[in-house]
């Protein structure tokens, strides 16, 4: 089955992990740490292997609240006979076993229980072992079982036989005494290499013995033997520490568009049914997953459509002024993508003018036409109805034209020189030459007694004044520059005439 491939795996991955620092028995570690009270520390590196070990191939660093960098160092010297200790006590150690099994006496023990210590091969600049963790200020102390580094004293399990520089396991590997408990400073005990081993291991749902004769389906502890061919080796003894993680199942129901892709990235499926994936759980283990999918399917079409200088397609995203072949999506009633092909024809209305004032013409030929009144309010003005519009009062005045089916509005266009009255006070005058180059001469044909001649801009404004007295023949000088004015002309019995004259280069 593929779960017991899986579990057989994991058995493997376990023994590899346990195996990952150091081989059993090669290395030096530390086996008993003290934290007692006042300057009563020591620790002591035990050696497990068959073989003499030069200590001078070593240091000892101790790392204070959290430093990355050591604090204090140890270079031990001598050499370390199988299965004996090495002993570093405080210089002010109180406690005789602290003195008496002391095989130095240094700094490197000013240590509280939140001072990292750890132990380096120097030849292969390798990290063998660590009592808390580099880098980390844990408070008072780390804490080991039913006790922490700091007013404790820590025996290595007879269990273990190397470093760990992982703390997070390593400090599992420690029985906890009481504070100044001394007694086993100077000697350690340890199984033999190689008749133990303790393999921490996580399975899904079931997991196989090493020797092969056995499924366990709990968590828990166990034991097992796998004997040895050779008569001078005793069998090898595995404790297990097996957590056992469950395999889950669900059922999720969901509607797509087209296609639908399984969590597990797997498959893809284009059509309505039951399907199932598998998938890691929160544990690691397979979440089995049963797919009630339902595929609803995109749809196209396509219309035509007319508009009036411009269209915003059914969706809203866009609006078009052109004539062309645009593409638009909206929900179907699937709820999938509806994709509309618009054939779209524009239609543009001409609301440009021509004003020669007070004259106001349309340049849409052909067309329907409403003249408005801009400054009441764009009112319709009763019976302009034709291309050409000439208002009977000054004001601001637009166009409103209807051509193939579609309405739309000029803009609005001052109309100044409506009142003007040429010719209606005094019939017999002759202005000329109009337009001027800026002299003027007026001729009434007969004596004025007294006139009054005001320049105006077409705002109405006053630019120039000349008054006159018993005469006919009035001459005047235009001294702006070259445009449209209008000249009013008072009596007086306070009779006025307006006239457009026009200053321009001949």
């Amino acid at each position: 089955m593929k779960l017991l491939k899986f579990n057989t795996l994991l058995f493997f991955l376990s023994t590899m992990f346990c195996d990952q620092v150091h081989s059993q028995c090669s290395e030096l570690f530390f086996s008993e740490y003290i934290e007692g009270s006042s300057s009563n520390k020591a620790f002591e590196i035990y050696n497990p292997t068959n073989d003499t070990i030069n200590l001078s191939d070593y240091v000892i660093y101790r790392n204070n609240n959290g430093a990355v960098s050591p604090s204090d160092s140890l270079f031990p010297m001598g050499n370390l006979a199988p299965n004996n200790v090495f002993v570093a006590s405080n210089p002010g150690a109180s406690i005789t076993q602290l003195t008496t099994e002391a095989d130095t006496f240094h700094t490197i023990t000013f240590y509280n229980g939140d001072d990292a210590i750890w132990l380096k091969k120097i030849s292969t600049q390798d990290t063998i072992d660590v009592i808390g963790k580099i880098g980390q200020d844990p408070g008072s102390g780390w804490p080991v079982g039913s006790g922490a580094t700091n007013n404790n004293t820590l025996i290595r399990r007879i269990s273990i036989q190397q470093g760990n520089t992982n703390w997070l396991i390593g400090s599992t590997e420690w029985d906890v005494y009481p504070i100044d408990m001394d007694d086993s400073l100077g000697n350690h005990s340890m199984y033999t290499c190689f008749h133990y081993d303790t393999l921490m291991t996580t399975s899904c749902d079931s997991s196989v013995s090493p020797d092969g004769n056995e499924t366990w389906t709990s968590s828990g502890t166990y034991m097992d033997t796998i004997p040895t061919a050779s008569a001078s080796v005793k069998d090898t003894v595995f404790t297990v520490n097996l957590t056992i993680l469950s395999s889950s199942s669900s059922s999720i129901s969901e509607t797509v568009c087209n296609s639908y892709t399984v969590p597990s990235g797997n498959e893809t499926y284009t059509m309505s049914g039951i399907y199932m994936d598998t998938i890691p759980n929160i544990a690691g283990c397979d979440s089995i997953i049963t797919i009630n999918l339902t595929v609803n399917n995109s749809s196209t079409s396509t219309i035509s459509e007319t508009a009036c200088n411009s269209y915003t397609v059914p969706s809203g995203n866009e609006t078009y002024t052109l004539s062309g072949t645009y593409t638009d999506t909206i929900p179907n009633i699937a709820g999938c993508d509806s994709i509309l092909t618009i054939n779209l024809t524009i239609i543009t209305v001409n609301t440009s003018v021509v004003v020669n004032d007070p004259m106001i013409t349309s340049n849409a030929v052909g067309a329907q036409y409403k003249w408005l009144d801009c400054i009441n309010n764009y009112a319709v003005i009763p019976g302009a109805t034709n291309q050409n519009f000439t208002p009977s009062t000054n004001g601001d005045y637009a166009v409103e034209v209807t051509e193939n089916n579609c309405t739309d509005t000029s803009a609005c266009e001052t109309i100044s020189t409506v009142d003007i009255s040429e010719y209606k006070l005094f019939s017999q005058l002759i202005i000329y030459p109009n337009p001027t180059e800026g002299h003027l001469l007026l001729d009434f044909s007969s004596e004025q007694q007294y006139l009054k001649l005001n320049l105006l801009s077409l705002s109405g404004q006053i630019l120039q004044t000349k008054e006159i007295y018993h005469s006919n023949v009035v001459e005047m000088e235009i001294d702006q520059e070259d445009g449209v004015y209008l000249l009013e002309i008072v009596n007086g019995f306070d009779e006025r005439a307006i006239i457009k004259i026009v200053k321009s280069p001949q």
